[in-house]
């Protein structure tokens, strides 16, 4: 037989599929994995959606499909559903098992499932390869997002090193009013020796918004006679010259830092420069881990940047990790 149409053409309504049926035959590939929810972006008959995000959407689901499309006489989409219901299951035999461990061959394999020493390019080029069956290809597919992964870790551990270097960057955290309101705090930490280069409130000439004391829990009577930003600001380029910024969720935090200044008129010097900045989350990303919200609640911003140093540190390989192993 030459495809899976031809082979679920001879079926009775309701069959089970092949076990690792061809998911080639029928235009079924792979794309890229959606870091924050673990879905596979999936492209079916020319249609990309991510998959595989909800319980439900196993092989058993789409084995149900399947028969379905069979009643309704509808033999490309039993045959779609199929190839659906072959690669979900090789995920959840091949993502079940312990990383490294033995694979056992698909029946008519072409034996590459033991070839370990293969980039990512060529485990991609098989992954997409219509010549192997679906438990082969989605073994292929997920040893080259190994690969990736274990570079972009060792990626985000040389840049912790370098921002960690004496004299290289420094660590920065802002309190805002509410959602896009303006700075009501500011600290800078050296990243290299965790000294506290400025830790001030400010007057942002607006009320603080929402409950405080879910963030930061500061109100209106607490920044009462705290210097405006144009006060401080001077120190602030001072501290930060020449330095890679490093802060939790950066295009956020330097979003607020430009939000402020232009309410009081101030130009942020290089700080308004997105190169200027290098974003933690993205980094501890790279490296498995997920930064949590500010755990506690009243978390000054002093303390949000020693935290945010250890995180840095721990991705150096100086410290134990902070936050959520992902």
């Amino acid at each position: 037989m030459d495809s899976a149409a031809d082979f679920l053409a001879t079926q009775a309504p309701g069959a089970p599929a092949r076990p690792w049926l061809l998911a080639a035959d029928v235009g079924v590939a792979l794309g890229s994995r959606e870091a924050r929810t673990g879905r596979v972006l999936l492209n079916a008959g020319g249609t990309a959606r991510w998959w595989g995000g909800e319980p439900h959407e196993d092989a058993a689901f789409h084995r149900s499909l399947e028969a379905a499309a069979h009643r309704c006489g509808d033999v490309l989409d039993a045959a779609r559903q199929a190839a659906l219901a072959a690669l979900r299951s090789a995920f959840e035999v091949l993502e079940g098992r312990e990383p490294g461990a033995a694979v056992p061959p698909a029946p008519g394999a072409g034996g590459n499932l033991g070839a370990r020493d293969l980039g990512v390019r060529e485990h991609l080029e098989l992954a997409a390869d219509p010549a192997l069956d679906a438990v082969e290809r989605a073994w292929h597919w997920l040893a080259a997002e190994r690969g990736r992964s274990g570079a972009a870790a060792e990626e985000a551990r040389r840049w912790a090193l370098r921002a960690a270097a004496p004299g290289a960057a420094v660590v920065l955290d802002a309190a805002a009013t509410g959602p896009d309101g303006l700075a009501v705090e500011l600290a800078v930490v050296d990243a290299a020796t965790g000294d506290v280069l400025l830790d001030t409130l400010l007057d942002p000439h607006a009320p603080v918004t929402g409950d405080p004391a879910t963030t930061h829990g500061l109100c209106d009577t607490d920044l009462t006679g705290a210097p405006p930003l144009a006060e401080v600001l001077p120190a602030l380029l001072r501290v930060t010259d020449g330095r890679p910024v490093v802060a939790a969720d950066a295009p956020a935090q330097r979003r607020l830092l430009l939000r402020s200044a232009a309410a009081e008129g101030l130009d942020p010097g290089g700080l308004r420069l997105p190169r200027r900045w290098e974003d933690l989350t993205a980094h501890a990303a790279d490296s498995g881990v997920v930064l949590e919200p500010h755990p506690a609640p009243c978390d000054r911003a002093a303390r949000v940047c020693r935290r945010e140093r250890d995180l840095l540190l721990a991705l150096a390989g100086r410290r134990p990790a902070v936050g959520r192993a992902a």
